[in-house]
């Protein structure tokens, strides 16, 4: 067999070994991801604790009309979810996440007082060394 034909039929068996260890790599068995799912109990409480969280925000005599304008219509969200749950008793994941960031948003009491000294939207500019 001349050299040529030679490098051929090696770029041949190797490529062949390729596809066959990718094709090993494909039908390997791969973990899952384990997802922590709540209760019926657990959403409950959810749900409540963050319709708790926006009533308690309406109500203090700090916040500015427009928070509380913000906050209605989060409520009127959360009354919808808290339907569904009560009539159907499942949600959509994504509902889940969104109910667990509004409750740690606004159930921290820091919702719009996240920097010293903030009285409106602009304010919350990030610094200009913040990368460093």
């Amino acid at each position: 067999m001349d050299y040529e034909k030679h490098r051929n039929y090696q770029r041949l068996v190797m490529s062949n070994s390729h596809i066959q260890r990718y094709s090993e790599f494909l039908s390997r068995p791969t973990s899952t991801i384990k997802e922590k799912y709540l209760s019926k109990s657990e959403v409950t409480k959810l749900i409540n604790h963050t319709e708790n969280a926006v009533r308690r925000l309406l109500s203090d005599p700090k916040r500015s009309v427009e928070d509380k304008s913000d906050a209605e219509e989060v409520l009127s969200w959360i009354r919808d979810v808290k339907g569904t749950w009560e009539d159907e008793k499942k949600l959509h994941p994504n509902v889940v996440t969104k109910l667990m960031k509004t409750s740690a948003g606004i159930g921290s009491g820091r919702f719009g007082f996240m920097k010293k000294g903030f009285k409106k939207s602009p304010d919350g500019k990030v610094p200009p060394n913040f990368s460093k």
